[in-house]
């Protein structure tokens, strides 16, 4: 699921990075929502990767032991889950930073998406102002 999940930020990743067109009166509104989503995707996108680093690194800590019921002692037992914590306790770490910075990118893109907001209805009220309009 996460490298699916990489793939779709990639590709999504990609279109971002294309140049598209724009109306003129929007462009600043547009450009600043695409900066957000970029930063927005390449945060998840390292998110996924420590996500699947960590799972890879779990998957060869257990695949590592040839004989694993042979080993099995009390002392490997704690070995092993210490192993994990630890391991466990860096990769939530790291998301937590990282989830705090994508709510923050949420709440400018929420800003950017209101400015764009009020930027449309006072047209809209230009609009209907304006008694030679004939739309």
């Amino acid at each position: 699921k996460l490298t699916s999940l990489k793939n779709k930020l990639e590709r999504r990743q990609n279109l971002l990075n294309n140049p598209t067109s724009v109306l003129k009166n929007y462009t600043a509104f547009f450009n600043k929502k695409r900066e957000t989503e970029k930063k927005e995707v390449e945060n998840t996108l390292k998110n996924t990767e420590i996500l699947l680093k960590y799972y890879k690194a779990r998957a060869k800590y257990y695949i590592g032991e040839p004989f694993p019921l042979k080993t099995l002692s009390e002392e490997s037992m704690q070995k092993e889950d210490n192993y994990l914590n630890l391991e466990k306790f860096r990769v939530l770490s790291r998301l937590e930073g990282r989830l705090g910075k994508n709510i923050e990118l949420e709440k400018e893109n929420i800003s950017y998406l209101s400015s764009g907001l009020h930027h449309v209805l006072t047209e809209l009220k230009e609009i209907i102002n304006d008694k030679k309009y004939s739309g």
